[in-house]
């Protein structure tokens, strides 16, 4: 038995961008002992509360508060009686983004450095991993890049004894980046994870234009389930100048397509059904 008021407050109810919605509802309530047994105590709870039949309830808390209980029940799903379509599927959502980074490259993949390493007389190490530039650029009548290498070199931009601007650079920053594109489902697509490693020839949503052969990679697809629906997000990574290469990642794969033909599993729970629904640089990228 529960003494005491026996209403419900919503501590918190919230829809998101794709339309999954989170429910937190609260009761305060008395106990007839004052440090009752678990076991007993557990039979005092007040029953869980009526909700919406989009809504699962994903969690309970019960804790005590200046003298009286509190219990909390969280629900998550999506609005409506869960039998209607109230969310954002993959192609129409507009959750979507683009987080752009810097990558470190090493400076042999710099798409001009064949004309920094004769303009800047850099040279390669004697195992050959890195690129050696003097300290100072002179002109030279053996010429070559590397000292006493036989052949002539003409500066245009350099005067003898300047400072050499590429003294001890062996990398430098490229641009890259992550695009993530979030929807929501009420079964797991059975292809979630089709393509991955591959490079896409298109992606949903809205990415960023691109330029300098660049194109993007699929990567792994995280998922969570939100009561009735899964929360899905694809993620597709930036190449650099030149792209993703071909050979190594298997050539292209259409990410655009969308998915209501495919193999998927259906949510476990019976009450479901009705509803519709960066990288690697320096390993072998074109320049």
């Amino acid at each position: 038995m529960i003494y005491g008021t026996s209403n419900i407050h919503t501590v918190r109810d919230s829809t998101d961008m794709i339309g999954i919605r989170t429910l937190i509802l609260r009761m305060y309530w008395q106990a007839p002992a004052t440090n009752p047994a678990q076991d007993e105590l557990d039979g005092m709870k007040p029953g869980i509360p009526a909700v919406p039949g989009g809504m699962m309830l994903m969690g309970e808390q019960t804790m005590k508060e200046r003298g009286r209980y509190l219990t909390m029940w969280t629900f998550q799903g999506v609005n409506g009686n869960g039998k209607n379509v109230t969310f954002k599927t993959r192609g129409n959502s507009y959750d979507y983004g683009f987080e752009p980074g810097f990558a470190q490259v090493p400076i042999q993949l710099h798409k001009d450095f064949p004309a920094m390493q004769t303009e800047y007389q850099g040279y390669p190490s004697n195992d050959g991993t890195t690129v050696v530039w003097p300290a100072t650029l002179a002109e030279s009548s053996g010429g070559g890049n590397a000292p006493g290498s036989g052949s002539a070199l003409s500066l245009t931009t350099a005067a003898d004894n300047d400072a050499n601007p590429m003294y001890g650079i062996q990398a430098f920053f490229e641009m890259d980046g992550i695009y993530r594109y979030r929807y929501a489902e009420t079964t797991i697509p059975g292809n979630l994870e089709s393509g991955v490693g591959r490079i896409a020839d298109s992606i949903p949503g809205g990415p960023p234009p691109l330029s300098d052969g660049r194109n993007w990679l699929k990567a792994p697809t995280a998922y969570q389930r939100k009561g009735y629906v899964f929360d899905i997000t694809e993620y597709y990574w930036l190449s650099r100048r030149g792209g993703w290469p071909a050979p190594v990642y298997g050539g292209s794969v259409s990410a655009g397509s969308g998915d209501s033909s495919l193999t998927q599993q259906r949510v476990a729970d019976g009450s479901s059904a009705g509803m519709s629904s960066a990288s690697g640089y320096g390993m072998g990228y074109g320049k």
